[in-house]
């Protein structure tokens, strides 16, 4: 049920003006390579505001799980019974959520992972994505048959199912502490569209022309940010904020996804292709303008830095890149 670690890890359903932030300075900036739990690839998958990182990593070529990693120790989250797990979000209780198959892996549950204990929060097969300070949970739950999904948030022990957009599938990606949810839904004529649900309604945010986007986050101004497709089918980070669209481009290539800001300095993060698709590099923005974070940090600190998964109000960036031209992607804490 849960995909193994590849090049990304953000793969679930989902296989307005800008502020002004500081510039990165390369001089200044250090990379902290988060290891992994035996298998050598990892990502960084969410950051809070205390450091505290969540993530994947392989334990074995055929087994992955989610991983906290605070001052220099990467602890194994363990699972629900069976041999994969994920985590996707940490908040700032360093609660963290995700996905871990059960017995048998014959289905996966959402989970929240508290002080070393994991809980099951139901589902015949559901994966958590998203929770905020107040331990609400987001994420999507499949039908037994996996032909239909819904996006969902948990409550104080209680799964509800958000509506759709009229088609038969939806996924719930990230929750503000307002309790304003973001994700992904289907129409009735199969268009996989950006959603926000605000008090159990749910509302389409557009695209930039293609039938095709998604909201991974939303701040607690409720500017939420994710990516959307154009008329040919190419993909562009994308920013939503009271009804506007915005292109933040890319960095030479076809293709683009933002996926977190950080709320004092109005920066996002996220990751694009370069020029002729060739790699991805990750980037943050700079005065509004998508920057590649890549000439931004030390020339010689080995790394080329692939997807910037989170960042906090402390200018620490979390996501996963490569490291002296070794092949396995590897978790990264990159602190300016």
């Amino acid at each position: 049920m849960l995909t193994r670690l590849a090049r990304t890890v953000l793969v679930v359903l989902i296989g307005a003006a800008l502020f002004a932030g500081a510039p990165v300075s390369a001089q200044d900036s250090s990379i902290t390579d988060l290891g992994d739990l035996g298998g050598g690839a990892s990502v960084a998958t969410s950051i809070n505001k205390r450091g505290q990182v969540a993530g994947v990593s392989l334990r074995s070529p055929t087994t992955q799980g989610g991983f906290f990693w605070q001052d220099g120790v990467m602890t194994d989250l363990g699972g629900l019974g069976g041999t994969q797990t994920i985590a996707y979000a940490i908040n700032d209780r360093g609660q963290v959520v995700g996905g871990s198959n059960r017995t048998g892996d014959t289905s996966a549950g959402a989970f929240m992972w508290d002080d070393g204990v994991m809980t099951d929060l139901g589902g015949s097969n559901s994966i958590a994505l998203g929770i905020n300070e107040h331990g609400e949970v987001v994420g999507v739950v499949y039908a037994d048959d996996l032909l239909c999904s819904s996006a969902f948030v948990w409550r104080r022990g209680v799964m509800t199912l958000l509506p759709r957009l009229g088609g038969n599938h939806a996924a719930a990606a990230g929750i503000n502490d307002k309790g304003v949810i973001v994700g992904q839904s289907t129409t009735d004529d199969g268009e996989l569209r950006p959603v926000m649900w605000e008090k159990g309604t749910i509302t389409d945010l557009g695209t930039l022309g293609g039938n095709n986007g998604v909201a991974y986050a939303v701040s607690k101004h409720g500017v939420a940010c994710g990516f959307s497709s154009l008329e040919p089918g190419e993909i562009r980070a994308t920013i939503f904020e009271d009804g506007a669209i915005v292109n933040l481009g890319t960095l030479g290539g076809t293709s683009s996804q933002c996926f977190l800001g950080s709320t004092k300095r109005g920066q996002f993060v996220g990751t694009s292709t370069t020029e002729g698709d060739a790699e991805h590099h990750a980037f943050i923005t700079v005065d509004g303008v998508m920057t590649d974070l890549n000439p931004l940090i030390p020339a010689d600190s080995g790394w080329l830095l692939e997807y910037a998964y989170g960042i906090n109000d402390r200018d620490q960036i979390a996501g996963g890149g490569h490291r002296d031209g070794v092949a396995p992607i590897r978790a990264y804490l990159l602190s300016r």
